[in-house]
C-alpha cells in the first residue's frame, strides 16, 4: 500500500486506486474489512482496507484516530462538544464524530501540533 503525501491519498477500491485529495476527506469510519471514506460532498468511498491500515497510510498526514471506529481529519474539525456524558467532534460539514475517552490522548497530541 502506498503512504499518502500531504496532498492525495491512495486509497485501494475493488482492485484500483481511488485518488482524492486529502482536504476532501472528512472522516474514514471502520465497516468491517472495508473503510468508508467520507468525502466533503457527502458521498463515500469504499476502501478495501480495515481501519488500522487506514490509520497507518494516514500517520503522516492531518489525521487522527479519535475512537475505535473512526479516524478523523483534523483540518476539517470545527469544533469539540460535550453532549450529556459524550465527547464529538463536529465537522465543518455538520458531522458529528465520537470521541472516546482511550483516544483523547490522540486529539490533544493533534492540538498541540497546532499550537506549536
Amino acid at each position: 500500500m502506498n503512504i499518502c503525501n500531504i496532498r492525495f491519498i491512495p486509497f485501494p477500491t475493488d482492485g484500483e486506486q481511488t485518488i482524492v485529495r486529502s482536504d476532501c476527506v472528512l472522516f474514514c469510519r471502520s465497516a468491517g474489512e472495508c473503510t468508508q471514506v467520507a468525502l466533503c460532498d457527502g458521498s463515500f468511498i469504499e476502501a478495501i482496507c480495515c481501519l488500522n491500515t487506514m490509520e497507518q497510510l494516514l500517520e503522516d498526514s492531518s489525521f487522527f484516530r479519535c475512537h475505535p471506529l473512526y479516524l478523523i481529519n483534523g483540518e476539517n474539525v470545527k469544533e469539540l462538544f460535550v453532549d450529556g456524558t459524550s465527547l464529538y467532534a463536529r465537522t465543518y460539514s455538520g458531522n458529528s464524530i465520537p470521541v472516546s475517552i482511550e483516544y483523547c490522548r490522540n486529539v490533544n497530541g493533534y492540538l498541540r501540533k497546532l499550537i506549536v
